[in-house]
């Protein structure tokens, strides 16, 4: 036998199965791009609420990594105190009114009447017809928002006029944070959640989705009937949508029909 030969012809065989092993288990593949494999999620997930007559408007949100439930005190506000802060008041003069300096005027107010802190931001600034301003202020916990936890605070001629509201205060309970669904995955759960009405013909009514965001949410009503002073929080999907039309219609009688926007909660947390 001729072992020289031989031996080349194992050597080619042993280099040829070791090609076929790589290609087989993915050696010499494209590496696994975590990234647009939630791309191609997303996009087979937005064609499939298309489908279902669900419009997302809104930016999805990025992934709200692991967080725990939260204990939420209501803050008393003493309307004397606040009265008392307004009486020392004074007005920007009208070349000042930027709304940089209204924001600090509004965070200086609260500051004062102490309930400011590091998780207190503003989520709205309204500019009315009349130069009036009212901005609210909301507060969160580990970056997300406190539902019903709103301070209004009315600005008139440069000054604070008029603050009121309820103002909470959450604290971790120091349970172990769990992790929470993905923004793909709360998605998935709204369409399979959401009440669907049916038009004349039987074809489902669309909807729109104007916005999401994870926000602590109460699962009874208790803090917001004012029955208690403190209660529980959950992590939330939290969906605003419209049902139907977009635009405001007109009665037959002439007067205006508001669009109605609805909300939706799915739980945010991951199941065990």
């Amino acid at each position: 036998m001729d072992w020289a030969k031989a031996k080349t012809i194992i050597i080619i065989a042993l280099v040829v199965l070791n090609v076929f092993l790589c290609l087989s288990f993915g050696v010499f593949r494209e590496p696994f791009r975590p990234e647009e494999a939630d791309s191609d999620l997303l996009a087979d997930t937005m064609t499939l609420l298309e489908t279902r007559g669900i419009d997302v408007k809104s930016d999805l949100p990025s992934a709200a990594g692991a967080h725990s439930i939260v204990t939420v005190d209501r803050i008393a506000l003493s309307e004397s105190r606040i009265n008392r802060l307004i009486a020392r008041e004074t007005a920007l003069e009208p070349e000042e009114r930027t709304e940089e300096n209204i924001r600090a005027k509004a965070q200086s107010f609260l500051e004062e009447l102490g309930v400011w802190n590091e998780n207190t931001y503003i989520s709205k600034y309204e500019v009315g017809g009349d130069g009036s301003i009212l901005l609210t202020f909301g507060s969160k916990v580990n970056g997300i928002p406190l539902e019903l936890s709103n301070l209004y605070c009315y600005v008139s001629g440069g000054k604070i006029a008029v603050v009121i509201g309820v103002w909470m205060i959450g604290h971790e309970t120091g349970e172990k944070p769990r992790e929470t669904i993905s923004p793909t995955d709360a998605l998935l759960a709204f369409a399979g959640d959401v009440p669907r009405p049916r038009d004349a013909e039987g074809e489902l009514v669309p909807l729109h989705v104007t916005n999401m965001e994870m926000v602590y949410h109460f699962d009874s009503d208790s803090m917001a009937n004012g029955l208690t002073v403190s209660d529980t929080a959950f992590p939330y999907w939290k969906f605003t949508y419209i049902v139907g039309s977009e635009e405001e219609s007109v009665s037959e009688l002439g007067a205006k029909i508001a669009v109605v926007t609805r909300t939706l909660y799915i739980p945010a947390f991951r199941e065990e």
